[in-house]
């Protein structure tokens, strides 16, 4: 009882049943494992399908090109065709992106990128924290988005400083006079009733 599971093999003299042939995409034939290659099979159409492409020294164009077809013929073709602009030379030139922390030139990737959510800045990998790029932090990224803004100071008052009562005339200076004289105070939050 003969089977009929699988082709024969399109190769002349070969006529191999093969359950699983392969069907080959330029000559559209049917062949066995050994006879699968266009080599193997001696494919008329073996070069058709297979592509290239070169870069136009002149202009920076890619211009396509199949095997069967000659390096100089297309270049040729390109440049009298009118398409071959060697203005646009630098145009074509891509800058590639690299980190924007300080001192460092790594080249960005689509698998080495992330953007610091606070400055929006694109770093690598190694300078992902906001500590490792210097993170400047942006004025509308300051507070927090739930935080209450504080009416600005009228002009001529002074702030004072909740634990000795010494006055400034800037907030700045408030903030760095607590920081250095009063860093070590236990419970901060009594500063921040004023």
């Amino acid at each position: 009882m003969p089977f009929d599971l699988g082709e024969h093999c399109s190769k002349p003299g070969c006529h191999q049943n093969d359950f699983l042939p392969f069907a080959c995409d330029c000559c559209a034939g049917v062949f066995c494992l050994e006879h699968r290659t266009y080599d193997a099979h001696s494919c008329p159409n073996a070069g058709r399908k297979d592509s290239r492409a070169i870069t136009c020294p002149l202009c920076r164009a890619t211009i396509p090109l199949t095997n069967d077809q000659d390096v100089n013929v297309i270049f040729e073709q390109h440049t009298r065709a009118g398409n071959c602009n060697p203005e646009s030379y630098n145009d074509r030139k891509k800058a590639k992106a690299r980190c924007e922390a300080e001192n460092c030139r790594e080249i960005l990737t689509a698998s080495n990128t992330m953007q610091c959510p606070t400055c929006r800045k694109k770093v690598c990998l190694r300078h992902r924290f906001e500590t490792d790029h210097q993170c400047k932090r942006q004025r509308h990224n300051a507070r927090p988005a739930t935080a209450v803004a504080a009416p600005p100071p009228a002009p001529g008052t002074a702030e004072a400083c909740p634990y000795c009562r010494a006055t400034f005339s800037e907030v700045t200076q408030l903030v760095a006079h607590v920081e250095r004289d009063h860093g070590n105070v236990q419970n901060k939050s009594e500063c921040i009733a004023m």
